[in-house]
């Protein structure tokens, strides 16, 4: 799919598509965008529709169009000066390269192993996914059931032993 598809559905409407993928957006920018857009982003294709019928020419509704479509992406990328003093507890999405939890848990392990290349650790990287996981799609069975492994693989716990 090319970045941009549009189609007139009928006389004056006009209906485009946005594949986001040719888009450059760093975390913040792609995140603030998709808030922005809010339902017309679908997650399975990666694609925005953003669809005008307001302006009695079709040219004028595409050029509408784009006129949003510029503006979404230029605010996207504008960082208030509310959102620098966001903590952790805030952020719409957990990143686990800036979590305390990545922070205590090298910690750990460093103490624990003289050793302090622990951050490549296939249990590790297990851990961090199911961290992510965790507090990014909310607690059910299979989130839960995934973290506890992962902490009883990293912390080299057997089936007898408890957290």
């Amino acid at each position: 799919m090319s970045q941009v598809i549009c189609e007139y559905t009928d006389t004056t409407c006009h209906k485009c598509y946005i594949n986001l993928n040719p888009l450059i957006l760093d975390n913040h920018a792609k995140d603030k965008l998709l808030r922005l857009v809010e339902n017309c982003y679908d997650p399975d294709t990666n694609v925005i529709t953003i669809m005008a019928d307001r302006c009695p020419l079709k040219q004028q509704n595409y050029d509408y169009i784009m006129y949003v479509l510029t503006a979404l992406y230029h605010e996207a990328w504008k960082k208030e000066t509310w959102e620098q003093e966001k903590s952790e507890a805030d952020m719409e999405f957990y990143n686990w390269a800036n979590s305390v939890s990545r922070q205590n848990i090298l910690s750990y392990l460093s103490l624990s192993s003289n050793d302090t290349t622990n951050d490549t650790s296939p249990h590790l990287s297990d851990y961090e996914q199911a961290v992510s996981e965790l507090f990014n799609q909310g607690e059910d069975d299979y989130t839960l059931f995934k973290y506890k492994e992962s902490t009883k693989k990293l912390f080299v716990l057997h089936e007898d032993q408890t957290l």
